[in-house]
């Protein structure tokens, strides 16, 4: 038997992601990565196998995770194979620029990969948590689903939704022993940062890592606590 369990992350090909999924399987986890890059997932996985055991190599699915049927039926797939999950950690999404000067067709895709996929993530592994009576769930949201900010207002809109879903999942799964905790980062120093026209250095930013310990800080909680979501900041941006 697995000593930790499963871990799904999303947009684990890069970034945030990646560093979950490599920290999360040397901590003792089976990881499933997900991203649309196939070759880019492949790499990934056999980096991560070169320094855990052979039960604990990980696997990947490449999915769109904007093709919730694809999804949702790989995901059941997944559960019959493992039958339970310990953790998920909602990961993927993109950036947009702009508020009301934006297309309809841009921020229903954006809602699309910020929001809606999310949930199909969540309706699925929640289900398979409350029936085992634990498990873990992480929604990497951001500092801009606190705070609206001018230029970014269609971002900002999809992750405020993304905390709201969390925040009722957080107090509707708590009695069935699942915790959802929303991760608000501010800049972290990912390609997406860069895309985005990020004011910092890299060295002045968020790193990865950070995300990936406030995910092992809090897994290293009693079971008697919950925490709902943390707020990370550049130290930069609040001086």
């Amino acid at each position: 038997m697995l000593k930790n369990g499963i871990a799904i992350i999303t947009g684990a090909s890069k970034g945030i992601g990646y560093c979950i999924a490599k920290g999360l399987a040397t901590d003792g986890y089976k990881t499933i990565l997900i991203a649309r890059d196939s070759a880019r997932l492949e790499l990934v996985c056999k980096e991560i196998s070169k320094s855990v055991s052979e039960e604990l190599k990980p696997e990947y699915l490449a999915l769109d995770i904007a093709d919730h049927k694809k999804v949702s039926e790989s995901l059941r797939n997944l559960q019959l194979k493992y039958k339970t999950v310990s953790i998920l950690v909602n990961n993927a999404g993109m950036w947009l620029d702009g508020t009301l000067e934006e297309s309809e067709e841009n921020f229903k895709k954006l809602i699309d990969v910020n929001l809606i996929s999310p949930f199909v993530f969540l309706r699925e592994i929640s289900n398979v948590m409350k029936n085992n009576g634990s498990g873990y769930i992480f929604n990497i949201a951001s500092r801009a689903g606190k705070y609206g900010f001018p230029g970014g207002g269609l971002y900002s809109a999809s992750k405020f939704g993304l905390i709201g879903l969390s925040e009722s999942l957080y107090r509707e799964l708590a009695e069935h022993g699942v915790k959802v905790t929303s991760i608000c980062p501010g800049w972290v120093n990912t390609d997406m940062a860069q895309a985005a026209k990020t004011p910092f250095e890299k060295h002045e930013m968020i790193q990865p890592v950070d995300i990936l310990n406030s995910i092992r800080y809090i897994l290293g909680l009693s079971k008697s606590t919950c925490i709902r979501e943390i707020v990370l900041e550049c130290s930069k941006s609040i001086l």
